[in-house]
């Protein structure tokens, strides 16, 4: 069960903020590596729906999906 009161408390709200950024960035690294494998396999309009559907920004699908030759190495879609 979870405690409340077994949080750590010395932690920094600006800490807090730096580990909800990387994990909302992991997650979106994620969904964006997931969208390439569907890009790839089902088509872009496949892609964009999941990605859309999964919060990614606009401006990044359009990125992403739009220019191959900028893609990192997909870590491990899921």
């Amino acid at each position: 069960m979870f405690d409340a009161n077994s949080v750590p408390t010395s932690y920094s709200s600006s800490t807090k903020n730096t580990v909800d950024a990387a994990r909302l960035d992991t997650l979106t690294a994620r969904h964006i590596d997931t969208g390439l494998v569907l890009q790839a396999t089902l088509g872009t309009s496949c892609a964009v729906e999941y990605l859309n559907g999964n919060g990614v920004p606009h401006q990044t699908i359009v990125r992403v999906l739009s220019q191959p030759d900028q893609h990192r190495p997909i870590a491990n879609p899921m």
